[in-house]
C-alpha cells in the first residue's frame, strides 16, 4: 500500500454542510484512507491508496458532488491565492451585473410608488429581474441541485 495526500482548493462551497457532503463522498470511495474538508481555506486534504484510487478521480469525485476541485501541489499557497482571486473576480462581476438590472428595477418601483404610471411596467420588470434570477442566481440552484442530490440539507444566507 503506497498511502499519499493531496490538496486540493474547492470551489463552489458556501456553508459547513457542503464541506461535510464532500467528506462523506470521499471517504465512501475505496482506496480514501482520510478526507478533511476545510470550508474556510476552501481546501480538502485527502490521503489515499494509490494503487486503490488516483488523484483525477478523487478531484472527479468531489466534482460529481457538485462542486469544482482543483490540485494543488504541496503546500502552493500562490496557487490557491490566484484560484481564490479569480473567484472573487467572478463575483464581483456578477454583483455588478445584478447592480446593473437591481438599480433600474428600484427606479421604477419607486416611480409607480409616487404613482406615476409606466407603459407595460410588468414586462420591463420582467426583462430586468430575469437575467439577474437566471444569471446571478444559478449558483444557488446549482447549490440546491447539488443538496438534492446528495441528500442534504443546506442553508444559504
Amino acid at each position: 500500500m503506497a498511502k499519499k495526500t493531496i490538496n486540493l482548493a474547492i470551489k463552489g462551497m458556501h456553508c459547513a454542510s457542503c464541506g461535510l457532503i464532500i467528506e462523506k463522498g470521499l471517504k465512501k470511495k475505496d482506496g480514501i484512507i482520510n478526507a478533511n474538508v476545510n470550508m474556510t481555506t476552501e481546501k480538502a486534504t485527502v490521503i489515499y491508496d494509490d494503487a486503490v484510487i488516483s488523484s483525477d478521480s478523487i478531484a472527479k469525485a468531489i466534482k460529481e458532488k457538485g462542486y469544482g476541485a482543483e490540485l494543488i501541489e504541496g503546500d502552493d499557497t500562490k496557487r490557491h491565492e490566484e484560484i481564490k482571486k479569480k473567484e472573487f473576480e467572478r463575483l464581483k462581476s456578477l454583483f455588478m451585473l445584478s447592480l446593473t438590472f437591481a438599480v433600474p428595477t428600484v427606479i421604477i418601483m419607486l416611480l409607480e410608488w409616487f404613482k406615476i404610471e409606466i407603459p407595460m411596467m410588468g414586462y420591463i420588470l420582467f426583462v430586468l429581474a430575469t437575467p439577474v434570477q437566471i444569471i446571478v442566481g444559478w449558483n444557488f440552484y446549482v447549490g440546491a441541485w447539488s443538496a438534492l442530490k446528495n441528500k442534504a440539507l443546506t442553508w444559504t444566507l
